[in-house]
């Protein structure tokens, strides 16, 4: 998964230039790994907020809504982010 991390500012693919977190990382991501990435993914979407010009929900989506979270969870991490 090397390949396929964030560059920043931007947020696109180190990889293959498609919107980070891209499908071949999503595709990648195993059951165990997924919640260490959750908290990882989470952390990055807060700094993603802050360097691209897009409402913070779409962001926090973009980053979290193909995570095993409920609706409610990614909702919550939204709220605790102070953008809800």
């Amino acid at each position: 998964m090397s390949e396929h991390l964030p560059r920043r500012p931007s947020w696109a693919c180190r990889g293959c230039a498609e919107p980070w977190p891209c499908p071949a990382y999503r595709r990648r991501l195993r059951p165990a790994q997924q919640p260490l990435a959750v908290v990882v993914l989470t952390t990055q979407a807060v700094d993603a907020i802050r360097d691209l010009a897009e409402p913070p929900e779409r962001v926090l989506r973009r980053f979290l809504w193909f995570t095993p979270l409920t609706e409610a969870d990614c909702l919550a991490v939204l709220r605790n982010t102070g953008h809800a």
